[in-house]
């Protein structure tokens, strides 16, 4: 099975990070939602993250069990990283992989573009994804989407979102699917 992936937000909190340091920069509160969702209206949102772009990306460690789930899946199906970072971000992502230990490195990068063109030109037969805003769109292409859920994806409610709380809870709803 070919299965995207989602990086910030799925792998690894970078969601909340920057929410976090965004709101104390511009000053006003910018929530996970905006982040996920509204990243473009952002004004100024992009030069700050070109700034602080290896404290922003590359800080973090994983999320509990993302690695030993994302290497377990890759002994059995194909893992693609599709994700709305930009180009310039492409050696430092696979360098966090790389000190994470992430064994599958097929990434594409969409520039905040929707995720949608990327996944069936892929093939991709599920995703993983944290914002509902992606998935929405990748959901009506007929591609089954598991949402990781957080504090800023549960006001969207589709029934066709699969939701897991955790890797392992993941990793099993993949074998349901298989």
């Amino acid at each position: 099975m070919k299965i995207g992936v989602d990086i910030d937000g799925v792998i690894v909190d970078t969601i909340r990070l920057c929410s976090k340091e965004f709101s104390k920069h511009f000053g006003y509160d910018i929530t996970c939602e905006d982040i996920t969702c509204r990243f473009e209206q952002i004004e100024g949102g992009q030069e700050f993250i070109n700034q602080n772009l290896e404290y922003l990306f590359c800080s973090l460690p994983p999320y509990e069990d993302a690695v030993e789930a994302l290497n377990y899946l890759h002994k059995e199906h194909e893992i693609y990283f599709v994700s709305s970072r930009r180009d310039f971000t492409y050696d430092k992502t696979i360098d966090w992989f790389e000190k994470h230990g992430i064994l599958p490195r097929k990434l594409y990068l969409t520039g905040g573009k929707p995720k949608v063109q990327c996944c069936k030109e892929l093939g991709i037969e599920v995703f993983i994804e944290d914002s509902t805003a992606y998935a929405s769109d990748i959901i009506e292409s007929g591609i089954p989407v598991i949402i990781f859920k957080t504090e800023y994806n549960q006001a969207l409610k589709n029934d066709m979102f699969i939701y897991c709380d955790n890797w392992k809870e993941i990793v099993n709803t993949i074998f349901e699917l298989c």
